[in-house]
């Protein structure tokens, strides 16, 4: 049975790669950092990082500051916003293209110049916010149906993108980066994944957890709703555990791209396999 308490919520703990002990049981935790995967689509957060000075905030103060930079993002270029969300990956001339838009280094500034600090967005950090801020604006009203929501495209695992350059030796070093860059991705996979199952499982309560404000009493009681979906979609035998801001960011992404996802013919076609 899964175990999510309010003292979990709380518990400083990261995303470790699938595998190891079994432990069904998600960990919740606030911080600016996680795991950075290395596919092209993702390079966005560490991009932005480079050039941001970096600040170790509470969860509280983290959370805020992605959540009002979503909100200046998407007021500003709510098309690059969608497309950047919606869309699983990037080749390197699209994201030239989109990273400058939604890469907004106003909204970052703004957003963080309260607490006296840039911010990073390692990994799909940026989706997280962009897309939380989407369904906040576009679905404010009244929640969309998606019982009928068509299959939808999730990152994958490119086994060449973390084997050794051919024609030469590669050092222990590179060998061992490429191994956990490996399992870095596979988290990401297994992340994405377990978002569009708790959206399909629960919709009316991934809904409320993205009508709640962050760190308040009402997102702890959405966060409750779900702990059957998050029983019921986390896979046998895993040992992953979730930051506040994954957990909610991974149910917003999916929610915001099964809204706008391709209508099934029947809840049972959408119901089918999600990757491509």
């Amino acid at each position: 049975m899964l175990s999510l308490s309010l003292a979990l919520l709380q518990a400083p703990t990261g995303i470790p790669a699938p595998g190891g002990p079994v432990r069904r049981e998600i960990g919740v935790a606030g911080g600016p950092d996680a795991d950075e995967p290395v596919r092209r689509e993702f390079e966005t957060g560490s991009r932005l990082s480079k050039r941001a000075v970096v600040n170790v905030w509470d969860a509280d103060k983290t959370r805020k500051v992605q959540a009002e930079y979503g909100e200046c993002v998407v007021k500003k270029q709510p098309a690059a916003a969608r497309e950047f969300v919606i869309t699983p990956w990037f080749e390197s001339g699209a994201l030239r293209r989109i990273l400058p838009k939604v890469g907004d280094s106003w909204c970052l500034l703004t957003a963080s110049a309260s607490f006296g600090s840039e911010m990073r967005f390692p990994g799909d950090t940026m989706r997280y916010a962009l897309a939380d801020a989407l369904v906040r604006r576009e679905f404010a009203g009244a929640s969309p149906s998606l019982k009928d929501a068509g299959p939808i495209v999730q990152p994958v695992l490119d086994e060449s993108e973390y084997a050794p350059r051919p024609g030469r030796k590669a050092k222990q070093s590179e060998l061992k980066e490429l191994a956990e860059n490996r399992q870095k991705r596979v988290a990401t996979i297994y992340v994405a994944h377990f978002g569009e199952c708790v959206v399909r499982a629960d919709p009316a309560n991934s809904y409320a957890l993205l009508m709640s404000d962050a760190e308040t009493p009402k997102e702890d009681v959405a966060l409750k709703g779900l702990m059957p979906a998050f029983d019921g979609c986390l896979a046998a035998g895993q040992d992953l555990s979730f930051n506040k801001s994954t957990l909610r960011g991974t149910i917003a992404m999916n929610y915001y791209r099964l809204a706008h996802a391709p209508r099934a013919a029947s809840p049972q076609v959408a119901a089918q396999g999600t990757a491509k």
